[in-house]
Order: structure tokens, then C-alpha cells, then sequence
């Protein structure tokens, strides 16, 4: 991965953020609220692919 973004950064209409916004934590935590609570349940991706490419 850092190869790849190695190379992004080498052209010229491309910057890289490193940083995550507001909106992006906000996100994350009520999520992670949501899946504490029972909410929202996670999956494996090996499922998830499964279902996805059927």
C-alpha cells in the first residue's frame, strides 16, 4: 500500500491527506455506538465477497 501511494504522490494534479476530518470520526464512533448497542452487526468479508460475487 505504501507503494502505491508512493507513486500517487509522484503526479501532479494529486495530493495526498493524511488527516481525518470531523465528519469521518463522527462517523466512526456512532457506528461503533451502533455495534455496542446491537444495532449493527459486522460480518466477515470472506461472507460478504461471497454474497457480492454470486
Amino acid at each position: 500500500m505504501n507503494t502505491f501511494i508512493e507513486f500517487i504522490k509522484t503526479l501532479d494534479d494529486v495530493s495526498v491527506e493524511k488527516t481525518i476530518s470531523e465528519y469521518q470520526m463522527e462517523e466512526v464512533c456512532a457506528r461503533l455506538q451502533m455495534l455496542n448497542d446491537g444495532e449493527m452487526r459486522i460480518r466477515p468479508w470472506d461472507d460478504a465477497k461471497q454474497e457480492i460475487m454470486v
